[in-house]
């Protein structure tokens, strides 16, 4: 059995064809480069103040709101 090592090439090939893939998105510092209070801010994308607060004190946020939080905010 043959065993191969990824080359730089490769990982620089999957790290360019998903960009966000390892890129974790700080909604806090988002949310205070917008200007927006947390209402505003989640409201936008469907969640509650409560629930973003949490996202921004270190909770996991589940990927369909990271992707929110990236098309809304972000991109």
């Amino acid at each position: 059995m043959r065993v191969t090592r990824a080359t730089d090439d490769d990982q620089l090939s999957k790290d360019t064809a998903f960009p966000m893939a390892d890129k974790s998105i700080n909604p806090k510092e988002v949310r205070i480069r917008l200007g927006l209070n947390q209402q505003e801010f989640w409201g936008r994308i469907g969640v509650t103040q409560s629930g973003g607060s949490r996202y921004e004190s270190g909770r996991a946020m589940p990927k369909p709101v990271q992707e929110l939080l990236r098309i809304v905010h972000v991109d």
